[in-house]
């Protein structure tokens, strides 16, 4: 029916091909409108006559609707291998991090061979330093102890000769 009243002309726009026909039955015409005041998508619909120039402007809807949606359909067909090129370099990401989680274990443990007997030979070093530290302050404590002997037969020996 849409087609009988309309046709396309060489430029893709719909021309009315017959005059207004009189046609006595209501038909149900539904405004599309892009936004409402919420942003959302929203459709209304009236009972009215419907006219050829009707007919002619719905088809100019839909060819309008079909032109806007073909870059949709350009890129959805692009979608696919892009989501394989995705996942591909996805993968060698996953793969590089593997690779390079198996190096860093491999290093840390050459790191930890290498310092064991430099962990163990520190050790050493810092009881030996314990070790010389306790012989200093004993040493200390008995050179204290020797000076005050020292002194106190110092004292003696000077009230005997007085």
């Amino acid at each position: 029916m849409l087609t009988s009243l309309c046709s396309k002309a060489k430029d893709g726009k719909v021309i009315d091909n017959e005059p207004e026909a009189s046609n006595d039955k209501p038909r149900a015409r539904f405004h599309l409108h892009l936004r409402d005041r919420r942003g959302e998508f929203a459709a209304s619909s009236t009972l009215v006559k419907a006219t050829p120039y009707d007919l002619g402007a719905i088809a100019q809807s839909i060819q309008n609707l079909a032109r806007s949606t073909a870059p949709i359909g350009k890129v959805m067909d692009f979608l696919p291998k892009e989501l394989n090129r995705m996942n591909l370099e996805r993968d060698h990401w996953l793969e590089e991090y593997a690779r390079h989680g198996q190096e860093c274990v491999h290093v840390k443990q050459k790191n930890q061979e290498v310092l064991e007997p430099l962990q163990i030979e520190l050790r050493g070093i810092e009881d030996e330093i314990e070790r010389v530290k306790q012989l200093m302050q004993s040493t200390n404590i008995q050179i204290h102890q020797n000076n005050e002997w020292i002194r106190a037969r110092l004292r003696r020996f000077s009230e005997h000769q007085v």
